[in-house]
Formats: C-alpha cells, structure tokens, sequence
C-alpha cells in the first residue's frame, strides 16, 4: 500500500512535469539553453521565476493546469 508520503511525493513529481511542460511550450527559442540549465536542478522555485519573468500569464496558465490534475486525482480516486 502506499504511504500517504508516497503519493505526495508522486504529485510533486508529477506536477514539476506538468510544469516543465507548460514551460516549455511557452518559452522562445533562445530562452531554451538556459531554461535546460535550470531544468538540472529540479527546483521547481526557480522554474518558476525564471518561467516567471518571460511568460505572460503564466499565473493563470499554472492555477488551470493544477486544478485540471486536481479534478482528474479526485474523480480517481472516489
């Protein structure tokens, strides 16, 4: 059985994906070499600022894409 620890892990990992992706589709072309920099530290605060400071309406892009997954978990698991 998986420990409550266990699933909170696999949903942090799964939305740092998620934010990846959602990144990664918005960002330009010479944003890439940098924004594959910071991918190697697997910090999603510092995706998030770099991500931040050269997409527009990323707030609102992030709060869908969470609260998509969150319906998607919660329909799983009733």
């Amino acid at each position: 059985m998986t420990t409550k620890n266990e699933f909170n892990d696999q949903i942090n990992k799964i939305l740092l994906m998620k934010l990846k992706t959602l990144i990664l589709k918005n960002l330009r072309n010479e944003d890439l070499p940098e924004f594959n920099e910071l991918v190697k530290q697997n910090n999603a605060n510092i995706l998030l600022q770099f991500a931040n400071s050269r997409i527009p309406d990323l707030g609102n892009q992030l709060f869908n894409e969470i609260y998509n997954l969150k319906q998607r978990l919660e329909s799983s698991i009733k």
